[in-house]
């Protein structure tokens, strides 16, 4: 006896819904939608309940989160899921990460999690292993079986980004010197972390013991738990409402129906075709840093990412990564989450905006990945920590093929160039009184500018391709959180767009002074793909690119005895370099 519907298993439930999508080419075999047929204006207000709560649970939770990166810059997604996996809807927030959660719940039937460790009305299950689905180990995942009357009708699960991984050879969440995945950081497969809707006090000690911010991070998931509460108890009252099963159907229907809308947006709105495009990103960071300890690390690479796009005319997509590097022994590899992550980046705001978010793009999507290669790593312990620096330029790349498809279609208000790249300033210390810290710069992350567009200049520092609700946060709180640095000077960095006919926005910069390194301070960037690739802002049809990032460190200077004398202090590259 299982816990799905009619006392099927999860296995058997997910065994069906593939079988009758061979047969039918729809979700669950739902050739027609009666629900919307029958009584559109219900359905539509079961839908705006359910987004509704989705958004409710994240507004709420992110009131009890100590982590201003959740706090501020909105970090987090809260999302319902049917019991196969597939997100029905989610808020809004870190939307690109519901591409990930259909993978990590498969993981969790296959493996058998129903008879082994169980799944039971108020248990939690976490997860932030690349192995299991995630995308990398600052993605968090929490998850919450909700159940009606013995059965398993749904999941909600909460995700938020962390501020420090615990990993050994740089600081952060996003480290970025890890060869192998032993230098990963704190990561932990899809497990059990309590029962009775309480964390195990054990998974507490485990933060605390693995990274460098464990208060943050033993909150951060207490948020996560109560956002996820939140949102199963919502979704109780919905079916108390609805009833069980229109709360069943109406699900399934609204994912059939987004997959014809997925189908359905390319054939009208873009052109049949191949599209293709090839970064080349030039890392040297490891080169002169890994010698004696990780010698196969201890050079420079210069990787290939090949991305081709074949739109077809039934509207289905094929995106194909042959001719990309090999995996190799550094963080930029991507496992299966990140891939799915990064496409969502793409999909999220430029195919499947409006409505209900949820994950049934993915069934007019074709994805191939090498076996071996960097998109598709076959060596269990490669390290993905640095995916997102892959990941950000195959999502310029997929901004920019679906440009060229709507701009070649005459839809031309649709075009939008996204070239990510923000940075992570990753920090780590050891107070004068012994005391350690850690913490993750998130301003520059919050806010980027876009490329110019075939009728006006880019926007500037609007919005983050990866967040589309973020913010910049509010940097006098950020200074609490790392005592050594004090802001001297945050600032739009004039002429950094690409030039052209239209011009692409203007970048950030941002001047930091160590004021007291007690006894230890340690600071390493992490900065976004175009840090790293000969592509920075370049428009559309070619065109001038912007300036790429750079991070500048200046030691021995004498600039506390320029403030002491009343001079003033530097607030920008200009001003330092005039000094």
């Amino acid at each position: 006896m299982g816990i799905g519907y009619e006392g099927k298993t999860l296995k058997e439930m997910l065994q069906d819904r593939e079988r009758l999508l061979g047969e039918t080419g729809c979700l669950w075999g739902l050739e027609r939608l009666c629900l919307h047929d029958e009584d559109p204006v219900k359905m539509m207000r079961f839908q705006t309940r359910v987004l509704g709560s989705c958004v409710a649970s994240r507004e709420l939770a992110k009131l009890t989160a100590a982590s201003p990166v959740v706090r501020t810059v909105g970090e987090c997604i809260f999302m319902l899921l049917v019991p196969e996996g597939d997100v029905a809807a989610a808020s809004f927030g870190l939307t690109g990460h519901v591409g990930a959660v259909p993978l990590q719940v498969r993981k969790m039937i296959e493996l058998g999690y129903e008879d082994n460790p169980t799944i039971r009305p108020g248990d939690i299950f976490s997860n932030n292993d690349p192995q299991y689905g995630a995308p990398h180990a600052a993605d968090n995942y929490t998850y919450l079986p909700i159940f009606y009357r013995g059965e398993l009708i749904a999941w909600s699960c909460a995700m938020n980004h962390i501020g420090d991984v615990g990993a050994a050879l740089a600081p952060g969440s996003y480290p970025g010197l890890t060869p192998n995945s032993f230098t990963d950081g704190f990561l932990y497969p899809l497990l059990k972390t309590g029962e009775g809707f309480t964390t195990y006090r054990w998974f507490d000690l485990m933060w605390e013991r693995r990274t460098r911010q464990p208060l943050f991070n033993i909150i951060d998931n207490r948020m996560r738990v109560t956002g996820a509460k939140l949102l199963h108890d919502k979704v109780l009252e919905i079916v108390e409402e609805f009833g069980v099963d229109y709360f069943r159907k109406a699900n399934r229907e609204i994912l059939e129906r987004e997959r014809r809308r997925a189908l359905t947006f390319f054939q009208e709105r873009t052109v049949p075709g191949l599209y293709q495009e090839v970064n080349l990103g030039y890392h040297n960071i490891y080169e002169g840093r890994m010698a004696q300890l990780f010698p196969q690390s201890d050079k420079a690479w210069l990787i290939t990412r090949r991305t081709e796009m074949e739109i077809k005319r039934d509207g289905s997509v094929t995106i194909d990564f042959e001719g990309s590097n090999s995996q190799g022994s550094f963080g930029y590899n991507v496992g299966e989450g990140a891939l799915r992550v990064g496409l969502s980046f793409w999909w999220v705001p430029m195919v499947m905006y409006g409505g209900v978010l949820n994950t049934a793009v993915n069934y007019a999507l074709d994805v191939k990945a090498p076996a071996g290669s960097m998109f598709n790593p076959n060596d269990p312990y490669a390290s993905v920590t640095s995916c997102f620096h892959t990941i950000t330029l195959v999502l310029t790349n997929l901004t920019r093929f679906q440009s060229r498809a709507v701009y070649s279609r005459g839809i031309v208000e649709e075009v939008l160039l996204k070239e990510q790249s923000s940075a992570l300033l990753e920090q780590e210390g050891v107070f004068s009184n012994g005391v350690p810290w850690g913490f993750t710069y998130f301003s520059l992350a919050g806010a980027d500018s876009t490329g110019a567009r075939p009728y006006q200049d880019g926007d500037v520092l609007c919005a983050s391709h990866l967040n589309p609700e973020s913010d910049a946060g509010e940097d006098e709180e950020f200074e609490t959180y790392m005592p050594p640095f004090l802001l001297l000077g945050k600032d739009f960095l004039p002429d950094s767009c690409g030039y052209g006919k239209y011009r692409g926005g203007v970048g950030m910069q941002v001047v930091m002074l160590i004021v007291d390194p007690g006894k230890m301070v340690r600071q390493s960037a992490a900065c976004g793909s175009s840090a790293y690739t000969t592509q920075g802002g370049s428009g559309l049809s070619g065109g001038y690119p912007g300036v790429i990032g750079w991070n500048m460190a200046f030691q021995d200077t004498n600039i506390r005895r320029l403030i002491e004398a009343g001079e003033g202090y530097p607030s920008s590259l200009a001003e330092i370099q005039s000094w």
